[in-house]
């Protein structure tokens, strides 16, 4: 063991569960085991007055292609310890390319320096270090890291300690109505949504029961809050049988007491062509584009504290300043779907897969989400 105030992190490969290949996987031979990573948290203490939170991991297999490339995993305490989310892995050989951790704004606390930089010969297991995944001796992984406070980036061999973490699609995920035969929240949060009129149907995937089907006249689901976040992702799957010169809305949070200004999704024909409009405030800084009626679409929000990001089906529509505006009044007490916010102008079509963010996604996230297939 070196000389040196270290960590030993241990990359536990647990074996919580597998199942059999399906018969779309190129190995159809060899097994998914589910993997996780742990550390002890007595060390940690010692160095740093923040708590970690996360561990920022790198993945390579056999072939040197990605397995996990950055890709944040939440921590979970455990005992004296933390252990993160389960990674599925395929038996087979990886390296472990980039291991470090953060707190929970990100900030590089440990991290496992990597061979040939200044710092390599201060641990016992530089990076890339080689383990396996296999059903008769699933080994552990010990490895060791430091502080940030031993040398510059260059000494650990990373250009620098800001890094372009990859987050799970349900980081920060306050709702999620994937509408799986009811309208409950599956986020995690229990915001369960209130269905007034609405009808189970088919989703995109013609599953039945996985989507809810509105009317025109007078079906809508109320949420369970405003989802007035400062910084927020809203995401919505809607299909639309008729889209006519009436408004129609799919989407709505509007009330006077916002103070982060009001999200719709409207749909109306405007000189002769079917469009949807992302409202943030007034004309000012909306965005209206074409949609098609009877066709599946996904509008997204994403909005920072300094401007607002409109999608459409993963493809970037236009970008604004972000807006504290809303109506001087309004009926409903949440937000909405399928109808205004004086519940009128209702969607005549199906809405799915409603998730809202308390953070913004990047573009390949939303893109992710427009290629989910579950």
């Amino acid at each position: 063991m070196k000389n040196i105030t270290s960590i030993i992190l241990i990359a536990i490969a647990i074996i919580t569960s597998f199942s059999a290949c399906s018969d779309k996987e190129l190995n159809e031979h060899k097994k998914n085991w589910a993997v996780s990573f742990g550390f002890s948290n007595e060390a940690l203490k010692k160095n740093h007055s923040a708590t970690p939170d996360a561990m920022v991991i790198s993945i390579k297999n056999d072939a040197s292609d990605y397995e996990l490339y950055m890709e944040r995993l939440e921590l979970y305490a455990i005992g004296d310890g933390y252990i993160t989310a389960n990674v599925e892995l395929l038996e087979g050989n990886y390296t472990v390319e980039d291991f470090i951790v953060v707190d929970e704004n990100d900030s590089v606390m440990y991290l496992t320096p990597k061979e040939g930089s200044n710092l390599s010969s201060s641990v016992n297991t530089p990076l890339p270090h080689p383990f396996n995944v296999n059903a008769a001796d699933t080994s552990n992984v010990i490895l060791d890291v430091i502080p940030t406070n031993l040398g510059e980036a260059e000494d650990y061999g990373y250009t620098s300690f800001s890094f372009n973490i990859v987050y799970p699609i349900s980081y920060k995920l306050v709702l999620s109505l994937p509408f799986n035969g009811n309208a409950n929240d599956e986020s995690g949060n229990e915001d369960h949504a209130s269905v007034s009129g609405a009808q189970l149907t088919t989703d995109r995937f013609d599953q039945p029961n996985s989507a809810y089907e509105f009317d025109g006249y007078d079906d809508y689901i109320s949420l369970s809050s405003f989802y007035d976040l400062e910084v927020r992702t809203i995401n919505i799957w809607f299909k639309a049988y008729e889209i006519t010169e009436d408004l129609s809305i799919v989407y709505n949070s509007d009330n006077p007491s916002l103070e982060n200004g009001r999200s719709i999704l409207a749909l109306r024909e405007f000189d002769g062509a079917d469009s949807i409009t992302f409202v943030m405030d007034d004309n000012t800084y909306s965005k209206r584009t074409a949609v098609e009626e009877n066709t599946w679409n996904m509008a997204s929000f994403v909005r920072n504290d300094s401007s607002t990001t409109f999608y459409l089906n993963g493809e970037l529509i236009d970008q604004v300043p972000a807006s504290t505006i809303s109506s001087i009044d309004g009926q409903t007490e949440t937000a909405v779907l399928g109808t205004g916010r004086n519940l009128n102008r209702f969607l005549n079509g199906k809405i799915d897969d409603v998730r809202i963010y308390n953070r913004a996604l990047n573009a390949s996230e939303i893109e992710v989400l427009f290629n989910l297939e579950e």
